[in-house]
């Protein structure tokens, strides 16, 4: 599509904006990785160079910046294909803000001024709001199923929660354990009295699958291939300003209001209720003060 498209028109830009946003997870994943040269078979590149982590998130940047800008609510119509946000061009640019805000957190260590720079010029009211504006992909069952629904028609016994994330939830006393795993097979069968148990990342013996806790359903449709794929959750760019703002930058929020803005967003989204959510963020899950993150 950016290929075939002519530069500046709406569906060049969303097109642009998810692309860069595949490449951003893809980096995420493994730092280094081919970028300028890639997707050029056609132009007789099999091998595509490497290019490093520290040039490819500055230029995701500057693709973003120039699809954000594009956008235009009275141009092109991206029509009924457009399956993760139903031809909403400003919810397009807000899913091209909160990516950029995204990026810029990953780089501010290593680039401080271009990512002060893009902190600086994206307003909070240019940023998803609410839960209602997270950019989910939502499956449509047999014809396009969720992938992880799909893996657990065949494959249920092989995934399960993570030691570490188990742990840290059960910590601080996290409401959202209930909804990110399920109770082990040991504990609904009165063979042991904890809910909840993670299994070690990295072990070379398969988890024991009745003493470690499944993906929870939320996540899981066990009876259809339903579901759904998160590629932007609303709270992430308010953890980032939250970031942000413990290093003094000029972010439009208080850390503390940033935080409690995510914290409160990723609660929202797994269910928690108004009462659940004040009563984590008065207690282990309370903002811990102006200090770096």
């Amino acid at each position: 599509i950016i290929d075939r498209e002519e530069k500046g028109s709406n569906m060049w830009a969303v097109a642009t904006i998810f692309q860069c946003n595949i490449f951003q997870i893809i980096s995420d994943r493994w730092g280094d990785v081919p970028y300028s040269e890639s997707m050029k078979l056609m132009d007789g590149i099999a091998q595509p160079s490497y290019d490093k982590q520290s040039d490819i998130y500055p230029d995701l940047l500057k693709k973003l910046a120039s699809a954000v800008a594009a956008l235009d609510e009275n141009g092109d119509d991206l029509g009924p294909g457009d399956v993760m946000l139903n031809g909403d061009i400003s919810l397009w640019k807000k899913y091209g803000n909160a990516l950029s805000i995204k990026i810029a957190a990953r780089i501010a260590n290593v680039d401080a001024t271009d990512a002060q720079a893009v902190f600086s010029s994206i307003s909070v009211d240019d940023l998803p709001s609410g839960n209602d504006e997270n950019i989910f992909f939502e499956a449509w069952g047999n014809e396009y199923g969720e992938p992880w629904a799909d893996y657990y028609q065949v494959r249920k016994l092989e995934y399960g929660i993570s030691k570490l994330m188990v742990e840290t939830l059960t910590s601080l006393d996290d409401p959202r354990l209930p909804v990110y795993a399920e109770p082990t097979a040991n504990y609904l069968n009165g063979k042991s009295d904890i809910p909840y148990v993670g299994y070690q990342n990295g072990l070379k013996a398969n988890a024991n699958t009745a003493a470690n806790s499944p993906i929870g359903a939320r996540f899981q449709n066990k009876n259809g291939l339903t579901g759904f794929t998160p590629w932007l959750r609303s709270c992430e760019p308010y953890f980032a300003i939250a970031y942000a703002a413990g290093k003094g930058w000029n972010v439009g929020m208080t850390q503390k209001a940033a935080y409690e803005k995510a914290v409160t967003l990723s609660l929202e989204e797994n269910g928690i209720d108004e009462a659940g959510i004040a009563a984590y963020l008065a207690g282990p899950g309370a903002f811990a003060g102006p200090a770096e993150r």
